[in-house]
Parts: structure tokens; sequence; C-alpha cells
């Protein structure tokens, strides 16, 4: 939970947003969900159940919140500003609920014929209950990405239209993702006098934070800014990085969802990439970084989970995730002489091979 100084007149929005609606918690707790690939037990639909209910009503909250403030949003001068934000958290609200109803339809039909783990909890569930819910969830993730996109100018969802068939998993990652987008398109429209503290170029405090998750950022950012000249510039412009207790969010790319969460407190870093050839390098580079990592999905690419010791050089493997399906596999011709600029012995190399290369090169840098 995120906590400001609340005898502060300018006190964090962020603050006023989790006494009122709780999202970013509510969007933790949602991950960690999404991370469980075993089989749909009792304690796991209970936890779900739990999680679905608890979004429900602090997503209700947030929607009083917002038309309490609707002020303060129509002068960001989008038309309907307020209806449209109301509208996606409206939309947003019952998707956690009807997730844990769907798995708990998936367990009663799924001990029948051997389904028994959330990823064969899918979409191609061969019963029509199962299939029902499913459908209703993913036309209103659907629903909500069409208004993220007028309000907040991209969709929120990063699986949603991407895997087939669609699975649990899935569905609660994308409605954590838009629960995550819209909490930090909420915070930046209320940034005066609240706007998060900024620690370096691209990274900023939440609330309070820990030295040590400052420094991880920090320790990013700077490393992305020796790298930069790798980056597409779509890919440069959306980095940005978020320290809060002792957590960092970094967003790594421009591409919705290209998330990365570290607790360093747990020793955890989880990577989010739908690319299985960037996934399989960034669990290499990860591991010179001295974490013990592991695919999220070996059917289908979701991300790269490690735990272990958070260290600089973890954050500087994580500098080299942005733009590497561009200039490693889309277009490797066209950057050759990018990273001759950056690392000259490293160019001649194979994808693989070569990243390795880079981020050897870069930790052996001063930061």
């Amino acid at each position: 939970m995120w906590i400001a100084d609340k005898s502060s007149a300018s006190g964090s929005w962020l603050c006023q947003m989790v006494e009122i609606g709780g999202l970013l918690e509510v969007e933790e707790e949602g991950r960690k969900l999404a991370s469980y690939y075993g089989p749909i037990d009792e304690e796991f639909i209970r936890e779900l159940t739990e999680w679905g209910l608890k979004a429900h009503d602090k997503l209700m909250e947030a929607d009083d919140f917002v038309h309490e403030k609707s002020e303060k949003l129509e002068e960001l001068g989008v038309p309907f500003i307020t209806y449209k934000v109301g509208h996606l958290l409206w939309t947003l609200k019952d998707i956690p609920t009807s997730i844990a109803e769907a798995a708990r339809m998936c367990r009663n039909f799924g001990r029948k014929i051997g389904r028994k783990t959330t990823r064969q909890c899918n979409s191609d569930f061969p019963h029509f209950i199962v299939k029902m819910y499913f459908e209703d969830i993913m036309k209103k993730l659907k629903e909500v990405d069409e208004t993220a996109k007028e309000v907040m100018g991209k969709k929120c969802t990063w699986l949603l239209g991407e895997i087939e068939p669609y699975t649990l998993n899935a569905a609660i990652n994308d409605t954590t993702a838009c629960i995550h987008s819209v909490a930090t398109f909420l915070a930046k429209a209320f940034e005066v006098p609240t706007a998060p503290e900024r620690v370096s170029g691209k990274c900023r405090v939440l609330g309070e934070a820990t030295e040590e998750a400052k420094e991880f950022c920090m320790a990013w950012d700077r490393a992305t800014e020796k790298l930069k000249q790798i980056y597409s510039e779509a890919d440069y412009k959306a980095l940005e990085g978020y320290a809060t207790d002792n957590k960092v969010q970094l967003r790594v790319g421009s591409a919705a969802g290209h998330m990365t969460h570290v607790d360093l407190e747990k020793g955890t870093v989880e990577y989010y990439d739908l690319d299985e050839k960037v996934n399989k390098i960034m669990e290499k580079l990860l591991e010179k970084a001295g974490l013990k990592c592991e695919l999220m999905n070996h059917e289908v690419p979701e991300g790269v989970r490690c735990e272990g010791k958070i260290t600089p050089e973890v954050a500087k493997a994580l500098a080299l995730a942005t733009s590497m399906d561009i200039r490693e596999f889309e277009e490797p011709g066209e950057w050759i002489g990018e990273i001759r600029k950056v690392a000259p012995e490293c160019a001649g190399l194979d994808p693989e091979e070569r990243e390795q290369c880079i981020y050897e090169k870069i930790v052996k840098m001063n930061s």
C-alpha cells in the first residue's frame, strides 16, 4: 500500500487513491493470482473469489471518486471524459468476479474430464457454461479496451486477441493490466499539486519508497540512457519507472502491457512479453545477473519470472529488453550500425550472443 504524508496539504493523490479505491493494491494481488499455473483447488477458488469481490468494490469506489472530481477531469479537454472513465470502471468492475465464477465452473466440470489446471481452464473448454463465461469476459475486456483507447490513447489488455485459446491466467493478467492503466491515468490526471516525486529522468516515487527501490529504478534509467541508440523512438519515449515501498514497476516498451514488476523485498522479477525469442534471451540475461529464472508459460509466451538477489546488474539486464524484438529479429540489418556505436565488439555476433555481449559491456560501465 502506498502511503503519503497526510499532514501535507499537497499530499499525494495516490494516497487518496489508496484510501478511496485501492486499485493498485488490487492489481498487485491479481498479478500473484495470474502467476499461478497449478490445479484449480478450493484454496485458489477462495483467493480468486476474495480478489474478485475486493476488485469490484474498489473499482466502484474509484468510479464514485471520478464523479466527485469530474471538474478536474474535464480540464483534460477530452469530450465526455468523466462519462468515459466512469464507463471504463463500470465495465471493468464485474470482470474479476466473472473470472472467479469461470474458475469455479472449470473446477466443477473439469474434474470429470481431467482438465484441472488454470491453463486448461480456457475459452476452448468443452462445456457451454464455461465457454459462456469466457465469451462474456472477453466481450467486456474488448469493451474496456475500446474505452481505454478513447481515454488513454491505447488499449490496456496485453494477451486478449493475441493467444488462443484464451486462458484463465490471461484473463486475470489482462484485468490487472487494465486496473493498473486506469489507476496510472487517474494519478496523472490529478498531478497538481499531487505529482509523484521525480528522482531521475524516467523514475518517479509514488507515496513512499525505500532508498533501495529508488536506486534500482535509477540504475535502470542510467542503463537506458547508455543504450538509447539501440531503441526505437517510440519505445524510448514510452519508458518510465515507478518506485513505491520496496517495489519498482517499469514500462520497458511502447506495446500495451510491456511491463516489468520488481519486488526487492521478496527478491522477484516478473517480465511480461509475448515474444518467445525475446523471452528466452531475457531469461538468460537475468540469469547472468544472478537470478534463477523460468518462462511463465512454455505453451504460449507470456514472459519470464525470476527469483534471487535484486542488484544493479538486474536493472541493466532489463534495460536490454527495450526494442530487442526489432533490433534482433524484425529489422536486424538496420540496427547493426547503431549497435556498433554502442558496442562495436558485439555487432557481428548472432542475436543471443550479441545481447549477452552488450549486457557484459554495460555491466562493466560505471553506473
